[in-house]
């Protein structure tokens, strides 16, 4: 598991989930 890729998925998630979130609104 390379916790560089881990951070990097975290890191996305968040970003495309305030993307959504600011387009819900």
């Amino acid at each position: 598991m390379e916790l560089s890729l881990l951070w990097s998925c975290r890191f996305y998630g968040a970003v495309a989930f305030m993307e959504l979130s600011l387009l819900g609104t």
